[in-house]
């Protein structure tokens, strides 16, 4: 209670009792991380302390393992379709709950998903709901992600992307990342993970036509170095 004013918190381990004690001592909480629950019950009590204790509240992390995710979801849904920031990456969350997400929270500026909940193509589709999105980042493990297929229909689906970050796998085509860097004009933050297959070649190509972009990460890239040099020469 010495800080009523508190707008925003960032902590693991917390426990449902916690969580309701944290959302009643600061009702005026802004951004909320929790990178892990502890005992959570009744389908994710302590991330709806939260939303219902805290009627300002915009962004919202929560980073588990546990399946807590549908019925949460839903009922957060119902309490707070303000949020302007959404951030669920574990593999557990379904397409239920992206259709969820992407149906009642119009106003979500910024997503973080896990890409197994965007593996079913009518529940990626609906990534179109999100008309203010500028930012998704869709987390993976090596060798796992998002299709060519599903990586061409970005741009259509959210023209307005201005920050991205994606995990590629060795079947990731130069012809999909082209397609994103040529059709989203706006995008001035890209990060790749797992992208040790590309050539600097293929990377010269790919961020070529972004003329808007600022900020280029490139995660376990083999010839990071030289890219590096001639990025820097400008000669990409």
């Amino acid at each position: 209670h010495a800080c009523p004013q508190l707008t925003h918190i960032a902590t693991c381990g917390v426990t449902d009792e916690l969580a309701a004690t944290l959302a009643g001592s600061f009702p005026h909480l802004q951004s909320v991380r929790v990178e892990e629950f502890q005992n959570t019950r009744m389908a994710g009590y302590g991330v709806l302390q939260f939303a219902k204790g805290c009627p300002d509240l915009r962004s919202l992390q929560i980073r588990t393992g546990k399946a807590l995710f549908d019925a949460t979801v839903q009922a957060l849904a119902e309490v707070n379709t303000q949020l302007t920031a959404l951030s669920l990456p574990c593999s557990s969350l379904t397409a239920v709950s992206l259709d969820c997400i992407t149906t009642h929270y119009e106003s979500l500026e910024s997503l973080e998903l896990h890409w197994k909940a965007l593996q079913n193509q009518s529940s990626f589709s609906s990534l179109a709901n999100l008309t203010s999105l500028t930012s998704l980042t869709v987390e993976s493990e090596p060798g796992q992600g998002l299709s060519n297929a599903h990586l061409v229909m970005l741009p259509e689906l959210l023209p307005g992307l201005r920050a991205l970050k994606i995990g590629l796998t060795a079947q990731t085509s130069r012809a999909a990342l082209l397609e994103i860097t040529t059709n989203c004009e706006h995008l001035r933050e890209l990060e790749l993970l797992h992208c040790c297959h590309l050539t600097q070649a293929v990377i010269a190509s790919i961020v070529e036509p972004l003329s808007a972009l600022r900020s280029l990460r490139l995660q376990q890239a083999r010839l990071l170095a030289d890219t590096a040099v001639a990025w820097a020469a400008g000669t990409i």
